[in-house]
């Protein structure tokens, strides 16, 4: 009988995870510690390789509790090996230069009186705006305008205001290239390049005059480790794609037979088999996942057995289009719709526009109940009119009546 649970606990612990262990070897000239934490962290944010040193102390933690369950022997279990993949990092050129600029103007948007013209900078009457008459071709003094009198007699418009203050800044400027090599998933290389402040200046308004501002080099470590991992996440996370089944269906969820062993993380996007339609997973267990539906193609069946494979989220743009010929003339349409599953009309708010008229209404419209391949849309406008819409793919017939003048509009058109 001990054998037997031996051999059951045994086989167990050969079950290993689906997720390739990655072994990190990182070349870099400075900042190694960083850079090397900035790549695990990448690696297990992935979700999609799993690290060499934590899984084998896994493995030797499980092996050690065994031993110390079933056996008195000092001897580690025998366990099949999994392979191990070798991710290279090499981190080169990376240079870190400090460059001091002269200035002469800092930006001082309170008090500040002079404005930037190019490369030059004119000293204006502060306080007094400007609106420019289009009929009378002259500048003429409003609380409205954008324009402001310099001393030289022109008119200027700015965004910003400077105050005469000669000082220097100083700025990292950080450069690397990182080439990187994930056998069997992903190889490339990425430049990154960045002026980062130092020291600069800033006008306080309070005290009426320019504080010292400065950085220390963490700042450059924040920048380094961001641009690393972002863009190795980036490719990494892309390296394979996930592949399952369709285990079971309930209501609106779709448990998949593939989860956290396998690499699978809460927002992970699938397309079912033949483009029936894409879930999206929102919660993860380590043997399996729940998802809901994203997007499902009309008339597609759903069924257990489905493969599923991971896939970037279709995108639908919500605008609502259409046009319509109704008692009242030609009727323009534009505005925002929510769609439902199906990507159909669930509810939708727009602008209708007539052009013999020249009249806006605006109309909020609701599905109501669908009948076979009809929809039926409730509308109300704020014309104090109420109506409904039977749509059927673009194709569309619609009505209301208006409360307050008494009169019943009609007619049909498209829209989208």
């Amino acid at each position: 009988m001990k054998k037997l649970i031996l051999l059951f606990l045994g086989v167990g612990l050969t079950l290993f995870s689906n997720v390739p262990i990655v072994k990190i070897n990182i070349t870099a000239p400075s900042y190694i510690e960083i850079i090397n934490a900035t790549i695990y962290d990448s690696i297990i944010e992935s979700g999609k390789f799993k690290l060499y040193l934590q899984e084998e102390l896994k493995k030797l933690y499980q092996e050690l509790r065994l031993q110390d369950l079933l056996s008195n022997k000092n001897s580690i279990l025998k366990e099949s090996k999994q392979p191990i993949i070798n991710f290279n990092v090499v981190v080169k050129n990376l240079q870190i230069k400090e460059k001091k600029i002269k200035k002469d103007y800092l930006i001082n948007n309170e008090s500040g009186d002079y404005v930037r013209v190019g490369e030059k900078y004119i000293k204006v009457q502060k306080g007094i705006y400007y609106s420019y008459d289009v009929n009378t071709s002259r500048y003429i003094p409003s609380k409205e305008g954008y324009y402001i009198k310099g001393y030289d007699g022109k008119f200027y418009n700015s965004n910003n205001f400077y105050t005469k203050f000669s000082h220097e800044e100083i700025v990292y400027k950080v450069i690397g290239k990182v080439y990187y090599n994930l056998f069997g998933y992903a190889n490339g290389s990425f430049s990154f390049s960045k002026e980062i402040k130092k020291r600069w200046y800033k006008w306080d308004e309070t005290i009426l005059k320019p504080l010292k501002k400065e950085n220390s080099q963490i700042e450059i470590l924040k920048y380094i480790a961001s641009v690393i991992k972002s863009n190795i996440l980036e490719n990494i996370k892309n390296a394979y794609k996930l592949e399952g089944i369709i285990y079971n269906l309930k209501k609106d969820r779709v448990i998949l037979n593939i989860g956290k062993k396998d690499g699978v993380l809460p927002g992970t996007v699938f397309t079912i088999a033949e483009n029936k339609g894409q879930i999206v997973i929102r919660n993860v267990e380590n043997n399996y996942s729940e998802a809901e539906f994203y997007y499902l193609k009309k008339h597609s069946k759903i069924e257990i057995g489905d493969q599923v494979v991971e896939d970037s989220k279709k995108i639908f743009i919500p605008i609502s289009l259409g046009i319509y010929y109704t008692n009242n003339g030609l009727l323009f349409s534009f505005g925002l719709r929510q769609r439902d599953v199906y990507n159909d009309k669930k509810a939708f708010l727009v602008v209708d526009y007539f052009p013999n008229t020249r009249n806006y209404i605006i109309t909020l419209g609701y599905n109501i109940f669908d009948f076979y391949e009809l929809k039926t849309y409730l509308l109300l406008s704020n014309d104090f009119s109420i109506g409904g819409m039977i749509k059927y793919d673009l194709f569309d017939l619609m009505f209301n009546y208006s409360l307050q003048n008494k009169t019943f509009n009609f007619g049909g058109g498209f829209s989208w």
